[in-house]
């Protein structure tokens, strides 16, 4: 006959399990910590042994990582707290309810929160010398320094406090104080930029699921620091007189040279006073039998450059054939990447319209047309350089005064 369980002994029997699975990880909240993947040597510890990592290997309060060698790891926190492990780096993760720690042992530490967290979360990134406090932003920490892209951090070191925003650099002195600075492109270290640049990456995204204005935010310090050479060739818009530009391409075939009169038809031609606007060097698709590539029309020019007829440097120029090297590193046919390199962009064309003040003084602007179709527009120093890509490769390149 089987004995019965007293309601005495069921209720020691549930306390107990409850403080098995308590003991465990802390139930099922911890399990929204996941180490999604890994590249090179990575090791896993529970506080206590080594756990074998694999790909979306569940992580609790108390687990360490770390990165040997040209090794990485990433870890999602949640759903929206990702980050990713530098090489030669070690990090343990601390949480308790709503409040998330995560601890810099050595090495570097990239963050990406893409919601702001809610009023009775918290989440924090130690090192040995500071205490950054995250809301809702994304860049990266090293042992004396926190670094962002978007957003704005806290950052304590014993008594002292800063606010650091994006595009901003604080660092921890040998003496202990906060020094707070701005950042370039350069500076921005070799795995974040890798995950700024991967467009599979939750922070490299560049999708419409990233609004104009956070894209701006998290590119700016990547383009800020831009200044591109208004050049063609030997060419230097607004300096080159166009002797220089017939000197260097009246001899490629089917090029001319004329003066053009630019006004309509009912201007009045004054005597003693030239009829002409410019005068220029160029070649058109479609004329003295210049064939006409796909892609461009008959009469469009291959290539263009004009001046006042009255003298003064080069202030327009088309190039819609290759051979000619733009802006100190661009073609006509070149891929899109080359293009995007050159404007300091990810790998990934955005699908929104961005622009931005740059320190130079100038603007850049970028406009989508399609997945592979878009244009960059660059002002600087009273000129307009545009770049235009049409699927995939560099369609059109021209500078001209600015309007």
């Amino acid at each position: 006959m089987r004995d019965k369980i007293s309601v005495r002994q069921l209720t020691a029997l549930v306390l107990a399990l409850s403080l098995l699975l308590a003991s465990c990880g802390g139930g099922a909240k911890a399990t929204t910590m996941h180490l999604r993947k890994t590249e090179g040597t990575v090791g896993v510890s529970d506080g206590e042994k080594a756990v074998e990592p694999k790909e979306n290997l569940g992580l609790y309060s108390g687990y360490g990582v770390d990165t040997k060698n040209e090794s990485y790891a990433w870890i999602d926190l949640d759903e929206v707290k990702l980050t990713k492990l530098d090489q030669d780096s070690e990090i343990e993760i601390k949480k308790e309810n709503k409040r998330l720690e995560i601890e810099v042992l050595s090495g570097s530490l990239f963050f990406n929160v893409t919601e702001p967290l809610g009023e009775d979360e918290t989440m924090e990134i130690r090192t040995s010398s500071m205490m950054v406090g995250i809301r809702g932003t994304c860049g990266w920490v090293t042992e004396n320094t926190a670094a962002l892209l978007e957003g704005t951090v806290t950052v304590t070191a014993g008594e002292q406090s800063a606010t650091v925003n994006a595009g901003e650099m604080a660092a921890v002195t040998a003496a202990g104080e906060i020094t707070v600075i701005s950042f370039d492109a350069s500076e921005i270290p070799a795995f974040v930029q890798a995950e700024l640049e991967d467009g599979d990456s939750p922070a490299g995204s560049t999708n419409e699921s990233r609004d104009g204005e956070e894209l701006q935010t998290l590119l700016r310090p990547l383009v800020e620091n831009l200044n591109l050479p208004l050049t063609v060739d030997s060419i230097t818009y607004g300096v080159s007189g166009i002797e220089s530009a017939k000197s260097a391409y009246l001899g490629l075939p089917y090029a001319m040279t004329n003066p053009m009169y630019d006004g309509d038809g009912d201007t009045e031609i004054i005597p003693g006073e030239s009829p002409f606007d410019s005068d220029a060097v160029y070649a058109c698709f479609g004329m003295n039998g210049m064939p006409i590539p796909e892609g461009y029309q008959e009469s469009e020019f291959a290539f263009f450059f004009s001046a006042p007829y009255t003298g003064g440097g080069i202030n327009h120029i088309v190039i819609n054939q290759p051979g000619f090297l733009c802006l100190g590193g661009l073609q006509v046919g070149d891929s899109e990447q080359l293009a995007l390199d050159l404007f300091g962009f990810p790998d990934q064309p955005p699908q929104a319209e961005l622009e931005w003040a740059l320190n130079s003084g100038g603007t850049l602007s970028y406009r989508p047309f399609g997945p592979d179709d878009f244009e960059f527009t660059y002002h600087c120093d009273g000129a307009v350089a545009c770049v235009t890509v049409n699927e995939g490769s560099v369609h059109n390149i021209y500078l001209r005064e600015e309007k």
